[in-house]
């Protein structure tokens, strides 16, 4: 650890700096505040990025676009998400649609109101 104070180098466990003297163990309360606030910032852009990629998502399945997961990729670097995230969300995001649909099936047959044929059932 580094003294805040006058640069100089100390142990990890010191309490005090050993050139200046300046209280280390408040540095090290606010090092771990720091990292915490960036763990709350990460997990913020990870939920923000999620929420795109859901939304750009949903605009592909309702156009009936093919999803391409690259866009997602190359805009995940700058969020700090990784590719397996990406495919976590899709992932996720494809098991809801399945989910829909069975809930909707059931209900229109149910209802006697429509049969589905498995290609109106395509999931991306």
């Amino acid at each position: 650890m580094f003294c805040p104070e006058c640069g100089t180098q100390n142990i990890e466990s010191a309490k005090f700096c050993i050139n200046c003297g300046k209280n280390l163990m408040k540095v090290g309360v606010e090092r771990q505040e720091e990292d915490i606030e960036n763990i709350e910032s990460h997990d913020e852009m990870y939920e923000e990025f999620k929420e795109q990629v859901i939304e750009q998502l949903v605009k592909f399945y309702i156009n009936d676009e093919k999803i391409e997961l690259a866009n997602f990729y190359k805009k995940a670097k700058y969020y700090d998400v990784t590719i397996e995230q990406v495919d976590e969300i899709n992932k996720q995001f494809k098991k809801s649609i399945e989910k829909l649909f069975l809930y909707m099936e059931g209900i229109y047959e149910e209802k006697g109101l429509l049969e589905l044929d498995e290609e109106d059932m395509v999931i991306c």
